[in-house]
């Protein structure tokens, strides 16, 4: 489980996807998944 909060002196802004602590996986996922919506990449199953 992550947790803790990233002090990177070459970041700007910081965003939040998750009201919840997600392992880098997920994370992942979760952001691949959403530029496949938004550029509506469909997949046979």
């Amino acid at each position: 489980m992550a947790k803790g909060k990233v002090s990177a002196s070459y970041a700007e802004d910081e965003i939040k996807i998750s009201n919840y602590p997600l392992s880098a996986a997920l994370t992942c996922a979760k952001i691949t998944n959403a530029f496949e919506e938004i550029w509506n990449i469909e997949y046979e199953r």
